[in-house]
């Protein structure tokens, strides 16, 4: 995970540095002197911020869950047409998934053993972006653009397809091969695997 780290920021340093370390270590085996020393302070400054590695940890994924929202927001905002929305989203959980793909992994590896917190807000970051898909989903069967079905089960449909290649391409690929990748999966959900007649 990025973020725009200003050398007095102790707290996002911290962060900075945590990414790094859990990325080598796993989160398990990663270790608060480490922590420390990557970021150049004291271990008992890392306690000032965050008195566990949990917390360091929760607190990262907030901030990302955060930044990420923000995001999408913003960039879905200046989209035309619902489908291009659609393909707006697959992209930018792709390349948010690119960029951040140090913090991916290790979620990825270590999901199962990190806590109910942690879960929860993971569970939470999903839950973000689901609804947006949904919202987009309604708006565009309220107006024709998609033909009735259920819209909660076709946001998860979407997200989860999303997800998916996501999770598969996080160290593989170029942004420009991310950018198709999004645009073949929103072909394929929106117009299906069967021949046109």
């Amino acid at each position: 995970m990025r973020f725009e780290v200003n050398p007095q920021d102790k707290r996002l340093r911290i962060m900075q540095a945590a990414v790094r370390v859990f990325a080598q270590k796993g989160f398990h085996r990663a270790k608060m002197e480490e922590i420390a020393r990557t970021a150049d302070v004291g271990k008992g400054t890392v306690y000032e911020y965050f008195p566990s590695k949990e917390r360091l940890f929760i607190e990262m994924i907030k901030i990302g869950k955060k930044y990420y929202q923000d995001r999408l927001m913003a960039q879905i905002k200046g989209v035309e047409g619902f489908s291009e929305k659609l393909k707006e989203v697959a992209y930018l959980h792709m390349i948010f998934f690119h960029e951040h793909r140090d913090m991916a992994q290790v979620m990825m590896q270590e999901y199962l053993q990190l806590g109910a917190e942690v879960h929860e807000e993971f569970a939470q970051f999903h839950e973000q972006e689901i609804r947006v898909i949904r919202e987009i989903i309604a708006q565009g069967t309220d107006e024709g653009s998609f033909r009735p079905q259920e819209t909660e089960r076709t946001a998860l449909f979407f997200y989860g397809a999303v997800h998916a290649v996501s999770c598969r391409s996080i160290s593989a690929l170029g942004k420009n091969d991310l950018e198709k990748q999004a645009e073949e999966v929103t072909d394929l959900f929106l117009r299906g695997i069967a021949r046109e007649s």
